[in-house]
């Protein structure tokens, strides 16, 4: 679990920060950890992945 703010957070709430960037080095691996365990959380990346590239290419 990683603290954010003092509220702790559960690992699969970081995926979306994840997707942009948005968590600092330290989260990141801590996230990048979790993911090597997690299916739900490496589903939920590749999906909003493939979202944020049909934003930016609409034809993907």
């Amino acid at each position: 679990m990683a603290v954010h703010s003092g509220v702790t957070v559960s690992p699969h709430d970081l995926v979306g920060p994840y997707a942009v960037g948005a968590l600092d080095l330290m989260e990141v691996v801590r996230f990048e950890h979790h993911l090597e365990e997690c299916s739900r959380c490496r589903t939920e990346l590749r999906t909003l992945r493939a979202a944020a590239a049909r934003l930016v290419d609409p034809e993907h």
